[in-house]
């Protein structure tokens, strides 16, 4: 399989926004597949560490599921970060991840010889694709606490009893829910800078004859609850080096803001 250059898609809604400012070029990610996903049953997530920074867009996720789910092991290198306002998108590269296939052909050998049961080797595949090997971590050091800290413990809980006794409970009837409101999360699948559709706007200079004198003019869209309709209009320069108006149009998943599919259009 040939390298995928692509992105990652919905870093606002999960932990991207601010652990990607500080990872380095060349940092590895892990890809772990979520098939329960209600809204794309193709669905990879996107890890470092134990913080999922957000999506392989749907358009690469279709592409590449079938293969995952059959035991082809896939990772990613974070290629670039650029920040958009004040949203910080990524570019990334998938490949197969030699490491892990080594691993499933043992795996896969050992279930052939009868080492491990079909349970046992369902059980350790999933491991190896979804978390990989685990560590075991040196357990901390718990120093004696001396009497100091002790006194100062008990009068600190004396307090806490004391003001928990004479300040009464309060009530949580007015509290404000942390749901973000639908018109939220469908905003932030655009620039803040311009409006623009990062996806759309890659795919279309990506098919341009000069994707450097790409000038973005106005986007507009449409929720549709499960997906988003959008439309781009642009400048750019044809095959005579002379700048025209075009216009193209795509479809995002309403979750994720990935885009799933475009085509230029006419006014």
């Amino acid at each position: 399989m040939q390298p995928i250059r692509t992105y990652i898609a919905a870093t606002d809604k999960y932990d991207g926004q601010y652990l990607l400012p500080a990872l380095p070029e060349n940092t590895l990610l892990r890809l772990i597949r979520e098939p329960t996903n209600q809204f794309d049953t193709n669905a990879i997530k996107i890890y470092y560490k134990k913080n999922q920074l957000g999506y392989v867009p749907a358009s690469v996720s279709a592409q590449i599921a079938d293969s995952f789910d059959n035991g082809t092991a896939f990772r990613a290198t974070l290629l670039q970060v650029r920040q958009e306002g004040k949203t910080y998108y990524a570019d990334i590269l998938i490949t197969m991840d030699e490491q892990q296939l080594s691993q499933l052909e043992r795996l896969v050998k050992l279930k052939q010889e009868g080492a491990i049961t079909e349970a046992e080797f369902e059980q350790q595949k999933a491991t190896i694709l979804n978390t990989g090997s685990a560590t075991e971590s040196k357990p901390k050091e718990v120093k004696p606490v001396g009497k100091g800290c002790a006194f100062l413990l008990l009068v600190g809980l004396g307090l806490f009893i004391l003001y928990s006794l004479t300040v009464p409970p309060s009530d949580d009837s007015d509290s404000v829910s942390t749901v973000r409101p639908r018109s939220e999360v469908v905003e932030g699948f655009f620039s803040p800078w311009d409006g623009s559709h990062p996806g759309l706007e890659r795919a279309i200079k990506s098919s341009m004859n000069d994707p450097d004198s790409y000038e973005h003019v106005s986007t507009r869209f449409k929720d549709n609850g499960s997906t988003v309709y959008v439309f781009t209009t642009f400048r750019g320069k044809n095959a005579f080096g002379g700048k025209v108006v075009n216009y193209a149009e795509g479809t995002v998943n309403g979750e994720t803001g990935a885009l799933i599919d475009w085509k230029f259009v006419k006014d």
